[in-house]
């Protein structure tokens, strides 16, 4: 398995993270905080991502859930965090095993499934976007209208994220790696035939918008032999 990586900026900038291990790739966007939290986000991505990869390296063929809930409970204990007093990330990772490939989405990061001659999958976790939230439309009408990244927007962010945080890891709001373990058995999980899937794009949501534009129509077995080409560098079985 190939695996290509691009990030702007690089780490340790900003709080997007990419952690691989053999045949695994797992990609985290680390929640930009307006409020005070005790660890950056980046920090906290990275240490859950490490974990996630050192799991899926001595213990490959574990369930991808039971790996992100151990991941969550010793990156918690590791950097002393409480939930709803911590930073939190989207977690998501394709696994290619010789029979299956798996895969698990917890938060708004996206993997597109290339299926051979199907229409290619979007999976993406989007409860926190059909979340109501008034200050989410406020701020966004206030860009719009030219103002910029001042105090007031600073503002309205941090107002944003309150409301997030009262319904981060509930029924009634979303769920998100932080600091509670049990939000891994809320992530949404695949599981592929592996000869039936060419290749897979995991992103950060910066691409989301963007995503639907990708899956337009079934993927004819010419251009997937074109895309595993310039996705993995060698042509599709």
């Amino acid at each position: 398995m190939r695996v290509d990586i691009a990030q702007l900026p690089e780490p340790p900038e900003g709080q997007d993270r990419v952690h691989t291990a053999p045949n695994v790739v797992v990609v985290l966007d680390g929640a930009s905080a307006f409020t005070p939290v005790p660890v950056d986000a980046g920090i906290y991505a990275d240490e859950l991502g490490s974990r996630i990869a050192a799991y899926l390296t001595d213990q490959p063929a574990t369930d991808l859930v039971d790996v992100l809930e151990s991941a969550i409970a010793g990156a918690r204990d590791r950097l002393e965090l409480s939930p709803g007093k911590s930073p939190s990330s989207t977690v998501s990772i394709v696994r290619v095993g010789e029979d299956h490939v798996d895969v698990l989405v917890l938060g708004d990061s996206p993997i597109i499934v290339g299926h051979i001659d199907q229409v290619p999958e979007v999976i993406v976790d989007g409860r926190l976007s059909r979340m109501p939230n008034p200050h989410d439309a406020r701020y966004r009408r206030r860009l719009s209208a030219g103002h910029g990244y001042d105090e007031q927007h600073r503002l309205m962010l941090r107002e944003m994220q309150a409301v997030q945080l009262s319904r981060r890891n509930r029924a009634e709001g979303y769920f998100i790696a932080e600091a509670d373990p049990d939000a891994a058995a809320q992530a949404i999980s695949r599981r592929y035939t592996r000869h039936r899937v060419g290749w897979a794009i995991l992103a950060t949501d910066g691409v989301n918008s963007h995503s639907a534009g990708i899956a337009p129509s079934p993927c004819p077995q010419s251009d997937h032999a074109e895309m595993s080409l310039r996705i993995s560098g060698r042509p599709a079985h």
